[in-house]
């Protein structure tokens, strides 16, 4: 099945699913609805005309009293507007979609009222005349009497009613509750399983061949995507191997071409130099001082070419593996402390303050003393480089015990050594690097936005410190410094057991060195 398929297809079966629930959950909100609306609509409007004939029943109650007693005309006609009121009142309920039990309480109620009606139009008037009859009065309140007990007969059933829409109203709820989450969870659970056949069959595909550009975009051209999925992920996976193939094989004729170059001009170069510095002493014959100042800008250009030219051959050899590395356990102290040293004319000449912070302990480290001493000159010779004038730069070194302890103490770390660890930091109060610039300031002639106008350099130091750490199984990358500047941070296995105890004990001897030397440039 095409990928474009699949995706279509689990979209659809996404879509189907959600709107079944919801059209199920409309139905149910319908329902709910309806019932509310009954409840509000009939049972409590006949609960309030109710309780409002029941009040006017009590008016009638005590008129008709009044009346009886003191056979004044006024309170017959009060009667007859009450009486007016009441009977819309018993209009309007009947007018409401009642149940039958409670219809047949109103109709029980209505003859009563109807009797009562009827009997008041006879009895009242011969209750005002001259020779009132004793059993009219008797019989008006006998009638307002059964009419309270045909209300009150009428109020019960309709409360009656009401309890039991509500309960059937709560017992709805509640199974629309449990159907609601029933279906929530069918609808949940296909869900994830098309996700899950979604994820496997397009995602996981994808995800690899995400992998694989990141390792090809680090460098890493030999990494190789195996071709598994749909047609268009397979033939994607194949034609990403085909890129990384042609791209490794554009990596190797570059370096080739680079190196075969560098070479080549070694040698003219050194017999330009050789000549320009026989002109210099004056074998030709005398120089004028602008002939002299020309020469001397013209050896200083074939310098740093010369400089360029060995940069681009060691780094060469260092990324084609060539390089033999000639291991033995060094104290890492010593060899921060001989790299500043060789450093003294140019700290002077740029009036730096340098800060050392070195623990009193040892650092053993199985390393090539003097690639390791390059790749900290490298490093230093850059912070140097690119510290204010008459700034500072630091150098820090301190051992970890864990990964842990690292990435609180530096959050870029990569994290790929395993503990514990030995880790140089060398910081300058210069520009800083850029967060885009972070990553890519360790490539071949890659500079700083921030700071490639000031550079001079050749743009090789880093990649070439780079390279000799990760032959020596470690870490190195940039960390911000504050409150300006950058952090250069070289981690290197540490080494434990007899092999570190031997290093400790040969650099006794070496321990008032750096204690003196410490004085010296604080």
């Amino acid at each position: 099945m095409r990928l474009a398929v699949r995706i279509v297809a689990g979209f659809l079966l996404l879509l189907g699913l959600l709107g079944a629930v919801v059209i199920h959950q409309l139905l149910l909100i319908g329902q709910l609805h309806a019932t509310n609306r009954d409840l509000a609509g009939v049972d409590l409007a006949a609960v309030r005309a109710s309780l409002e004939v029941a009040a006017r029943l009590e008016r009638l109650t005590e008129l008709t009293e009044k009346l009886v007693l003191l056979r004044d005309r006024d309170y017959a006609n009060a009667l007859d507007r009450v009486r007016g009121e009441v009977g819309v009142e018993i209009a309007e309920i009947d007018a409401l979609a009642l149940s039958l039990l409670e219809q047949q309480a109103l109709d029980a109620l209505a003859a009563s009222w109807r009797s009562y009606t009827v009997f008041a139009a006879t009895a009242e008037p011969r209750v005002l005349s001259e020779t009132p009859e004793d059993a009219d009065g008797h019989f008006l309140r006998v009638a307002l009497l059964e009419l309270s007990q045909g209300l009150a007969r009428f109020e019960i059933t309709t409360r009656e009613s009401t309890a039991r829409r509500i309960e059937s109203s709560a017992a709805a709820a509640g199974r629309a509750q449990r159907v609601a989450w029933v279906a929530a969870l069918l609808g949940l659970g296909a869900a994830a399983v098309a996700s899950t056949l979604i994820t496997r069959s397009v995602a996981r595909p994808l995800q690899a061949l995400a992998r694989a550009t990141r390792e090809v975009a680090d460098g890493n051209f030999g990494h190789r995507v195996t071709a598994t999925g749909s047609s268009e992920i397979a033939t994607l996976s194949s034609d990403f191997n085909r890129m990384a193939d042609r791209l490794r094989e554009l990596e190797r004729l570059k370096r080739d071409v680079v190196a075969g170059v560098s070479h080549d001009l070694k040698a003219p170069l050194a017999s330009m130099q050789e000549t320009t510095r026989l002109v210099l002493d004056g074998s030709p014959g005398p120089l004028t001082d602008s002939q002299r100042r020309l020469l001397d800008l013209n050896f200083e250009s074939g310098e740093r070419l010369r400089r360029m030219i060995g940069d681009l051959l060691d780094l060469g050899r260092l990324e084609a593996r060539a390089v033999e590395f000639d291991l033995a356990t060094l104290d890492l102290i010593e060899v921060c402390q001989a790299t500043v040293a060789e450093s003294e004319s140019a700290i002077a000449q740029r009036r730096i303050e340098v800060s050392i912070d070195l623990p009193a302990a040892s650092l053993p480290v199985r390393a090539d003393r003097s690639l390791l001493t390059q790749a900290l000159r490298n490093v230093f010779t850059n912070a140097l480089q690119f510290g204010k004038p008459g700034g500072r730069v630091g150098v820090r070194a301190q051992a970890f015990r864990s990964g842990r302890q690292v990435k609180d103490a530096y959050p870029r770390w990569p994290g790929g050594t395993a503990p514990p660890y030995a880790a140089v930091e060398i910081w300058d109060d210069g520009p800083g690097v850029g967060d885009t610039d972070k990553e890519r300031i360790f490539d071949r002639f890659h500079r700083a936005q921030k700071t490639h106008r000031r550079s001079q350099g050749t743009g090789l130091g880093l990649a070439i410190a780079r390279a000799i750490v990760d032959g020596h199984g470690g870490e190195i990358w940039a960390e911000d410094q504050a409150p300006s500047g950058a952090s250069f941070v070289l981690l290197l296995p540490l080494l434990t057991g007899p092999e570190a105890f031997e290093a400790a004990a040969s650099d006794a001897d070496a321990a008032p060195r750096r204690a003196n030397y410490r004085r010296q440039a604080s």
